[in-house]
């Protein structure tokens, strides 16, 4: 019985884990818009920033560890 409530606290702790690691990543990936472009560069790059491919990639992963993280939790709780 002690092995068993071992690894469901195992399950909550790693579900925690990567909920965490999903805001953070989505976070990184959100970057706010600049508050005054002074030069016309800063724009442009901020533009490039998100048109780029890698950022939806990384918001996708990091609702997929969010989804991971709670579907790991709510296995914690039936179990």
């Amino acid at each position: 019985m002690i092995e068993i409530l071992d690894f469901c606290t195992w399950l909550n702790n790693s579900g925690i884990i990567l909920e965490t690691f999903g805001f953070i990543l989505i976070l990184i990936a959100i970057r706010p818009m600049p508050r005054k472009a002074v030069d016309v560069r800063e724009c442009i790059e901020y533009l490039e920033d998100i048109m780029s491919a890698r950022r939806p990639c990384a918001i996708r992963l990091g609702v997929g560890l969010i989804i991971f993280g709670l579907s790991l939790q709510i296995t914690f709780s039936v179990i």
